[in-house]
């Protein structure tokens, strides 16, 4: 996972493109952000905070053919269909859905998940579209564990993030 030093804004590439996120990323061991975002039909839904279940909270700049498998992967894995987990997955906005799936999809379209978190880009073809990341918070609202690569194509760790939501159940 990256670790920025303090203050210090974070810098995530794709297709050899530098981008900068527009405020430091929370890290491990802060309490998470209670935020809503909208589904597909306008529902709000809020996430984040102190729930009394672990989530896992991914987002991407888009959902595409070619990502598509990996978030899948994630949320259709048997391994992480644990009781008292909730997963959810967000965009920036509709538009950024550019493949039909089942994963439930939410929108920030009132920003406050890229604010809170600081996972937002500021810059480049990807500007104000969330960066790729996941974040497992606990069932007190801790962030257990982050994960925001550097290089926007590298995969996550389905393995990692296995053993990291069991040791935050």
């Amino acid at each position: 996972p990256l670790k920025p030093d303090k203050g210090v804004l974070v810098q995530v590439t794709l297709n050899a493109q530098t981008m900068t996120l527009e405020d430091v990323p929370l890290d491990e061991g802060y309490a998470s952000e209670s935020v809503t975002a909208k589904d597909i039909n306008g529902k709000e839904i809020t996430f984040g905070g102190q729930t009394g279940k672990t989530q896992i909270i991914i987002s991407s700049p888009y959902l595409d053919q070619n990502n598509l498998g990996e978030f899948d992967t994630i949320f259709n894995s048997e391994d992480l269909k644990m009781e008292n987990v909730e997963k959810y997955f967000l965009l920036a906005s509709k538009e950024d859905a550019k493949v039909a799936t089942d994963i439930p999809l939410l929108f920030d379209e009132e920003e406050l998940f890229g604010d809170e978190y600081g996972v937002r880009i500021s810059d480049g073809e990807l500007e104000q579209k969330l960066t790729k990341s996941l974040f497992i918070i606990s069932k007190d609202g801790a962030i257990f564990y982050e994960d925001i690569p550097r290089d926007l194509s590298t995969p996550f760790e389905v393995d990692k993030i296995y053993q990291k939501t069991v040791a935050a159940l």
